[in-house]
């Protein structure tokens, strides 16, 4: 029974994919987040307390 084999270019994509493994940017933006998220929470606990 013959077994279809992918080809190099495949191979070499399957043993060292090329999708994002830098955590930086990623961590950045989470960090971004955090903070924007706590501000807006501060904020909205200032409002509800100045009423």
């Amino acid at each position: 029974m013959n077994h279809p084999q992918a080809s190099a270019p495949l191979q070499g994509a399957a043993l060292n994919p090329t999708g994002p493994t830098n955590l930086g940017p990623s961590l950045l933006r989470a960090s971004i987040l955090i903070v924007t998220s706590l501000g807006s929470f501060i904020g909205a606990s200032l409002l509800l307390a100045s009423l």
